[in-house]
């Protein structure tokens, strides 16, 4: 069962809920910082076209450890918020080692983003949606409705019916790599974090140029550089990254006959 609140402390009166947990039909925008330091805004997300799964939660929430693992499989099985949904998880007032702690009783650490109650401004959203049970999930389209205020219960098979009921479908979290011809091997980013420069080694089957392409964790792309000349076999190329906000983010390379590899890097300040 659910556990309704009256309020956001954790001594609260529960009482069961048996209504849409939010009573808004139009998003209201917000932005949070995950506990991975990425910034993200919800009407960004939508205005990139994609749908919004929000999970409002709380770290000492029975009903909400039960869900994180389906909830995480859903993130993973609609391509790890590179494809047209974007999946989170919103806490509503705990501290981010609570919020921590929470992931890993649950087993999810390193899936959907999740955002700390306290350190990463969930508080906030909870307020503004007028959430009254937890946890709610709700589904946001881009143009800004809400498709469904409370998706329970909930299960990664009730996700996937919803969305394929608007025309969504699943999507592998490494994109393109496995629909393209290889041109190479793995790609390696060091130092990894970085503040100013990362440099990228790989290996390319035949010589010419290459291009680095640099997304963020919204799926944006924020940086492109192309070199020319190289050799083949193992080749480096160093990338500024100080122009770059702190955060995460994925290194696409490719070079003229085909997809050589992707990784991930962190900017630190």
């Amino acid at each position: 069962m659910k556990k309704s609140l009256l309020t956001f402390s954790i001594v609260g009166l529960l009482v069961p809920a048996s209504q849409a947990q939010t009573p808004l039909t139009t998003a209201v925008d917000f932005t949070v910082t995950t506990m991975d330091g990425d910034q993200v805004n919800l009407f960004n997300i939508l205005d990139g076209g994609s749908y919004a799964v929000i999970d409002f939660m709380a770290y000492w929430c029975g009903p909400c450890l039960q869900t994180a693992p389906e909830f995480s499989q859903s993130y993973t099985t609609y391509g790890c918020n590179t494809g047209d949904v974007f999946f989170i998880s919103i806490e509503a007032d705990g501290t981010d080692e609570q919020t921590l702690a929470f992931e890993q009783d649950a087993g999810t650490v390193g899936g959907a983003p999740i955002v700390s109650g306290l350190g990463g401004g969930g508080e906030a959203p909870h307020t503004a949606y007028g959430i009254s049970a937890l946890p709610t999930m709700i589904l946001v389209a881009p143009n800004r409705q809400i498709v469904n205020q409370d998706i329970w219960p909930f299960s990664a098979s009730i996700m996937a019916n919803l969305l394929t009921a608007e025309g969504l479908t699943a999507k592998s979290c490494n994109v393109g790599i496995n629909d393209v011809e290889s041109a190479g091997t793995a790609v390696v980013a060091f130092p990894n974090p970085s503040a100013d420069r990362v440099s990228f080694r790989f290996d390319l089957n035949g010589s010419g140029q290459a291009t680095i392409e640099v997304y963020d964790i919204m799926g944006q792309r924020v940086s492109v550089v192309t070199t020319d000349g190289l050799l083949a076999g193992v080749n480096t190329i160093e990338l500024p990254v100080d122009v770059l906000a702190k955060g995460h983010y994925s290194a696409r390379i490719s070079a003229a006959n085909g997809f050589v590899g992707q990784t991930r890097f962190s900017v630190m300040r």
